[in-house]
Parts: structure tokens; C-alpha cells; sequence
């Protein structure tokens, strides 16, 4: 941790209990991931040293799609994660602790529910967790850019000499937040202002050549 900040770089810490959570924030924690047995000591804590919280929740729904092929006692403890960790989401929005969305891992597996491309579901969780549609909108774009303190990329916000990396959808997410849990939904895409995916679903780029529209 000393070492890391003395580079100038932010450190994550994957942290599930309170013990653990509150040990990374002495260190000097940028980010906790998961903290799913945060409490409301924790989550003062969090607040007042400006460590946010990425709760990783679509991994944790993730963890209760197979649980037949668990024992019971691993069953358990997933379902009890789980409670817990809905729980303490809620707590660390109640104490404003700053929410950046991240995924902490996904793969190719498509019966998996933290699959590429289903990252959306993490602003739906937000929401649900008690973040307003816009707040968990920002909590996807400019809060996790921000974590990366000095190396923080001009990425998250629409703004002059900023990467233009957006989505576009056909309806109005802040009325419906449920539009980014399906990738269907998202009808363009633009990668530094390129545009590499159209309404039709077909991919631009590198095929065609796409002008460089933003910024």
C-alpha cells in the first residue's frame, strides 16, 4: 500500500469483512470491492476518508445461479453473502459513501451471469440498492474514473477534450434503468469517438472507416 502511493496509484482492496474493510481504510484504501459485511461503522468510516465502495453485486447474483452444485454448507454461506451483502450496499448508500461500479470479473461463459456484455445489470443493482437512475448512471461512468486518482483517464463525462467513449439508447434510461440490463438495448456505441457499433448491431470498425465525431 505505502509503495502504491508513493507511485502516485490508487489501491483496490476485495474486501468482504468489517475487520478486513476497516484494516484497508487505515492503509490508506482507494477503493473496497464487494464489502459485503459493511456496517455502519464501516460505512462512516468509508465516508469520512473518501474511500469508495465498488459493490460488485452482479458477481454476487452471479454466485446464486448454481447453487445445486454446491454443499449444503457452501450453499449457505453464498445465500448468507449475499443478504448480507444487499444489506451493507444499502447502508454505505445511506451514509454517502461515494459508489463506483466495477465488475471484479467477468468471462466468456455463456450461461454465466457475469458474462462480457452484462455489465449493465451493475447499474440496475445500484438502483435497487437505493441510488437514484442518474446517481447510478454516474456511480458507471465518472465515480470509477475518478478512483484512479493521477492516472485518472478523461473518460466518464461528455465534455470538451474528453474521450468520447458512449452508448446510445433507443429510450430514456432514467425513466427505465432496467434498459442497460439487456445489451440489446444499447443501439450505437462510440470508442474515442469513433463509431464502432450502429443501431443494426453491426460492427463499424475496423471494417469501415469511421470518422471521428466527438472531441
Amino acid at each position: 500500500m505505502e509503495e502504491a502511493h508513493l507511485q502516485g496509484r490508487s489501491v483496490a482492496v476485495h474486501a468482504h469483512g468489517k475487520a478486513a474493510i476497516m484494516a484497508a481504510i487505515r492503509a490508506g484504501a482507494t477503493t473496497i470491492e464487494h464489502g459485503s459485511y459493511l456496517d455502519d461503522d464501516a460505512a462512516r468510516y468509508m465516508a469520512a476518508e473518501g474511500v469508495a465502495l465498488v459493490p460488485t453485486r452482479t458477481v454476487i447474483e452471479a454466485n446464486l445461479t448454481d447453487l445445486d452444485s454446491l454443499t449444503p454448507e457452501t450453499r449457505r454461506k453464498m445465500v448468507d453473502i449475499a443478504d448480507r451483502h444487499k444489506e451493507a450496499y444499502a447502508t454505505a448508500i445511506r451514509h454517502n459513501v461515494k459508489i463506483a461500479l466495477g465488475t471484479d470479473i467477468v468471462g466468456v461463459d455463456p450461461q454465466s451471469a457475469s458474462r462480457h456484455g452484462r455489465n449493465g445489470h451493475e447499474v440496475v443493482f445500484a438502483v435497487e440498492a437505493g441510488l437514484t437512475p442518474l446517481q447510478a448512471i454516474e456511480a458507471g461512468t465518472i465515480n470509477g474514473a475518478e478512483t484512479l486518482g493521477k492516472q485518472m483517464p478523461k473518460k466518464g463525462l461528455i465534455k470538451v477534450g474528453w474521450d468520447a467513449d458512449l452508448i446510445a439508447l433507443d429510450e430514456n434510461p432514467l425513466e427505465d434503468i432496467c434498459l442497460f440490463a439487456d445489451p440489446d438495448n444499447i443501439i450505437n456505441v462510440w470508442k474515442g469517438g469513433l463509431h464502432v457499433k450502429s443501431r443494426e448491431g453491426q460492427l463499424l470498425w475496423p471494417i469501415s472507416a469511421p470518422k471521428k465525431i466527438f472531441c
